[in-house]
């Protein structure tokens, strides 16, 4: 089942301009995207999104125990996904799921570690890990991309999927190293014929 059927099922959507989206991705990525976060700023902001929806926001102890699972870069992704909430539309998908502490759980701090192939490097280099990154945010938020159905949202992000296009280049590599293999044994045991056959 997909991130959106599993956790979201029978709630209202939220429709977002995802092009809009990445714009404010890329402005922070080129801005600031590398420098080291402020988890106190990190924190006031999200806060703040929360109340604009008049929404609870879990207790300050409780925001910095989940911040002490992050490293670095967790923390980076954190806060590029904050400030996709600048953009109002996103912004009013924090209403779709009910379980406040699950929603900032699952959808910012789990999101910003499971992501962790996505670095702000490789976002920097490329539109299309941007692109992912706001898709892969948006699933987990229970909103919905403007002009596209369920179902082609969710073959472009399986397209997208860096973690399996680095798997397929694994495994094509390893079957072409095998071939090697297969083909240097191949040639290894005719030699030992024809050396054999040169004897007599």
């Amino acid at each position: 089942m997909n991130i959106r059927k599993r956790f979201f099922n029978h709630l209202p959507t939220v429709s977002v301009r995802l092009r809009l989206l990445e714009g404010y991705y890329q402005k922070y990525i080129i801005e600031k995207g590398q420098q080291k976060v402020d988890m106190q700023l990190v924190h006031a902001r999200l806060a703040d999104h929360y109340r604009d929806m008049e929404l609870k926001f879990i207790a300050p102890k409780d925001f910095y125990i989940l911040v002490e699972q992050l490293d670095e870069e967790a923390r980076q992704r954190l806060a590029l996904a904050v400030v996709g909430l600048d953009h109002d539309e996103l912004k009013k998908a924090l209403g779709v799921k009910t379980d406040r502490v699950e929603q900032i759980k699952h959808c910012f701090f789990n999101f910003a570690m499971e992501t962790n192939l996505l670095t702000m490097e490789l976002l920097h280099q490329s539109p299309l890990r941007v692109e992912e990154f706001a898709r892969q945010f948006l699933a987990r938020l229970g909103a919905e991309i403007e002009g596209e159905t369920e179902a082609e949202s969710q073959q472009r992000l399986a397209r997208l999927d860096y973690r399996r296009l680095l798997n397929e280049a694994e495994q094509a590599k390893a079957s072409a190293e095998e071939r090697m293999d297969y083909l240097r044994q191949l040639r290894e045991e005719q030699e030992r014929r024809l050396g054999r056959r040169g004897k007599f």
